[in-house]
């Protein structure tokens, strides 16, 4: 889990008290089921939808209330519902697996506040609360994390980019292979929304930019590497400041390094070949 998620917790202020489900009630699943329309997550809901607008909502307690008693879910719920216990399976096996390789995180209360929360049954606590919430969007980008790591080579430690040491910029060739939307550590109403763009280069280093989201380099960045084009975008030469730096993820921080692109001084349309 990347480092963002402590300061994420605190956009999440509405459970000021214990939820109670019902005893057997996962919290995790019925944190990520509630808030949808009821005909979307559960087959023949009990409660008609009056609106189209502003269709029949369940609470957490509720979805711990139906499906306690064996309420069928639609195929999108079911979705729903097991990507919640992927999401435990994953968080339970990397924990272990970061104790048993003594990879432990800086912020161990955090990772004792974790598996309590996915183990624990019938209340939603609300220290918790934020934890239920964010799951996902650190789901999604460890998962991305664990592939670039896989396919992409670490920068050794004593290795720098060009423009570290010259503070001039260097010239490159870089190809598009993902992406990842994430929120900035702001409160609720000062969030900014971020894009991280992942790119490699001929030695299969890793390189990061991050944007703001509504930054209108976003589009031009995407344009230019062909993001669109997922299976097939092209090498592009660009002229960048670069640093090294140390994976954000916990498990890979001390194994793994990429650079980290500080700014663009010039990208060009030419192309190197497939």
């Amino acid at each position: 889990m990347t480092t963002q998620y402590k300061f994420a917790l605190d956009d999440v202020d509405y459970f000021e008290q214990s939820t109670r489900l019902d005893k057997a009630g996962d919290p995790l699943v019925c944190v990520m089921l509630s808030g949808m329309s009821a005909n979307v997550i559960f087959e023949n809901p009990a409660q008609p939808q009056h609106h189209a607008l502003f269709p029949t909502t369940y609470t957490a307690s509720e979805i711990s209330v139906k499906l306690a008693r064996g309420d069928k879910l639609t195929d999108k719920g079911q979705a729903i519902f097991d990507h919640a216990n992927e999401i435990r399976d994953y968080y339970t096996a990397r924990l272990v697996e970061e104790k048993l390789t003594n990879k432990e995180r800086r912020d161990s209360q955090f990772a004792t506040d974790l598996m309590s929360a996915l183990r624990i049954r019938g209340t939603i606590k609300p220290e918790y609360a934020g934890i239920y919430h964010k799951l996902q969007d650190f789901y999604l980008a460890d998962t991305k994390w664990d592939n670039l790591v896989a396919t992409q080579k670490s920068v050794s430690n004593n290795q720098e980019f060009a423009s570290a040491n010259s503070f001039k910029p260097a010239k490159v060739e870089l190809k598009f292979v993902d992406h990842l939307y994430s929120s900035g550590n702001k409160t609720l109403h000062n969030k900014i929304s971020y894009c991280r763009y992942y790119f490699t280069d001929r030695h299969d280093y890793l390189y990061e930019f991050s944007v703001p989201a509504s930054n209108t380099l976003r589009t031009f960045l995407e344009h230019y590497f062909q993001t669109f084009n997922e299976s097939n975008t092209p090498w592009m030469n660009v002229t960048i400041f670069a640093r090294r730096e140390l994976c954000p993820v916990p498990f890979y921080r001390n194994e793994f390094n990429y650079f980290k692109i500080i700014d663009w001084a010039g990208l060009t349309y030419n192309t190197q070949g497939e």
